[in-house]
């Protein structure tokens, strides 16, 4: 099928000092065979060879800079900005995409011929270089009101949400693109593809803390997507269930 007709795709990578991850990811874009790719990295300011790893995949990368930055989505934001194309995926600098999916997740909306804002499918997770889970299930309401349930990392988001709801919010350090998405709330028009889209290496730091729970509370708060008991439950029993997990050490096997 001709890039002509293939939508662009634009998939922007945020990284600080993560030489060595970054090849696989960078490695993992330039293996996709969907012929209309946009590649966007922004890094924070890396001192420790992740610049040269970026030189050295300059035939691949269309745009990238290096400077001090806020966070995950103040790096994002700048990507958005200097991006092109009609579908916009975020790519962790230690995650990889796996073969073919970019192709196989877009050819799979043109199908259905009706207006689509999202497009997630199923991430393998690891933690400490072994496979954890896999998580994605299909985009439902009155499951996303209460947490994030979609596979977020490698989805596709149509531009038009940009234009229409803005950037991420930089306040966030971890459930910001869960927050933008509860922005669109129920009328976000999504399509699911039944594939492990890509592998995600889950950060000990950021999963041995209550940190993004309560961000996450604070995601829908804003947002007003429960009412306050409903709200204040939710919090509650996610809070139970985390610290049972890390009680029975499951949260870090």
């Amino acid at each position: 099928m001709s890039s002509k007709i293939l939508p662009k795709v634009s998939i922007i990578t945020s990284v600080m000092n993560d030489r060595l991850n970054l090849k696989s990811a960078i490695k993992s874009v330039r293996e996709q065979d969907y012929p209309n790719i946009e590649y966007i990295v922004i890094d924070g300011g890396s001192i420790d060879g992740t610049l040269e790893v970026i030189r050295e995949n300059s035939d691949i990368i269309n745009y990238w800079i290096s400077e001090p930055d806020a966070g995950v989505y103040c790096a994002w934001n700048k990507g958005i900005r200097h991006s092109h194309g009609e579908w916009i995926c975020f790519l962790g600098a230690d995650d990889e995409l796996k073969t073919g999916v970019i192709f196989n997740m877009i050819t799979s909306y043109m199908m259905l011929n009706s207006p689509i804002d999202y497009i997630s499918g199923k991430t393998d997770l690891f933690l400490n270089g072994r496979f954890y889970k896999t998580t994605g299930k299909p985009f439902e309401w009155r499951i996303f009101r209460k947490y994030l349930c979609t596979g977020h990392n490698a989805a596709l988001h149509n531009r038009s949400l940009y234009d229409k709801y803005g950037l991420y919010n930089e306040n966030f350090r971890s459930a910001g693109d869960y927050e933008f998405l509860l922005r669109v709330g129920e009328s976000l028009r999504t399509h699911y593809v039944n594939i492990i889209t890509s592998k995600m290496n889950l950060g000990g730091v950021s999963n041995n803390s209550i940190k993004p729970l309560l961000e996450a509370h604070f995601a829908r708060k804003i947002n007003q997507t429960n009412s306050y008991l409903s709200e204040i439950f939710i919090l509650i029993r996610g809070v139970i269930s985390y610290f049972f997990k890390k009680s029975m050490n499951v949260l870090f096997r």
